[in-house]
């Protein structure tokens, strides 16, 4: 195979993914709808904040985002959705838990989905509303 046909069948694959991932809540419309409009910052935040202005605000916040993942506009998965929420629940708790910046989730548990399910957090209802938030959207 040469490399116009690998060229050629990388672009369709990306092609097929995006088309795919459109329905999805990606990093990118994650780390906007959550900093400008969920309320849980106004009192913190500029309305006129950028994109890279809200992955910074999370990152300085202990609340891990990855630059790759929001460049990309990986989909945003459930788990991720548990990591944010169990990293906001410890932000806004005021723990000094964190490990390169990024709160880390506290010994005892496999998981931050088990972690929100034990303290109560329903990182699952947050997604699915995130998902049907953006996907109301029209030209988001």
């Amino acid at each position: 195979m040469n490399l116009s046909k690998i060229t050629l069948a990388l672009l369709i694959s990306m092609a097929i993914h995006d088309s795919i991932a459109d329905d999805r809540l990606n990093h990118e419309q994650f780390a906007i709808i959550y900093v400008k409009h969920s309320g849980l910052f106004d009192r913190h935040i500029d309305k006129n904040f950028s994109i890279a202005d809200c992955v910074t605000f999370l990152q300085a916040n202990g609340i891990e985002l990855d630059w790759l993942d929001v460049i990309t506009k990986k989909n945003f998965t459930r788990f991720d959705m548990a990591r944010v929420v169990g990293q906001s629940y410890l932000l806004f708790a005021g723990k000094e838990n964190r490990n390169d910046g990024s709160y880390i989730l506290p010994d005892g548990y496999e998981g931050w989905d088990e972690y929100c399910d034990l303290h109560g957090l329903n990182y699952q209802l947050t997604y699915e509303v995130l998902c049907k938030t953006i996907n109301n959207l029209k030209n988001f």
